[in-house]
């Protein structure tokens, strides 16, 4: 999941792994914060959206009605808000995966 370690680099008093992934960071006293960056992100167009986002630009982009529409559940079609149709959305799969891959289509993922 993080780089190997590929190396070692004497910063200050202290060592610091060169890893095949890594960030280095420098701290405003000079030294050096090196940090692995987990594999696998880069190229998912999902990383960091959380569902509450998606929703949002959903509803904002298309209203209630379509959305409704597209995927007919109760809590797009009667008295929708976004906080009845998150909590439905995280305990339903089938209706998260639905709208995940709506959201998907629309942004090009």
């Amino acid at each position: 999941m993080f780089g190997n370690i590929t190396g070692w680099q004497r910063k200050g008093k202290g060592l610091i792994a060169t890893t095949n992934s890594s960030l280095g960071l420098t701290k405003g006293n000079g030294s050096t914060i090196q940090m692995n960056v987990p594999r696998g992100h880069a190229h998912d167009p999902m990383h960091g959206i959380t569902l509450e986002m998606i929703l949002t630009y959903l509803v904002d982009h298309h209203g209630w009605t379509e959305m409704g529409l597209r995927i007919p559940i109760r809590c797009f079609t009667t008295s929708p808000t976004v906080k009845s149709s998150l909590a439905f959305l995280r305990k339903t799969p089938w209706a998260r995966q639905k709208v995940e891959a709506w959201y998907r289509e629309e942004i090009g993922g």
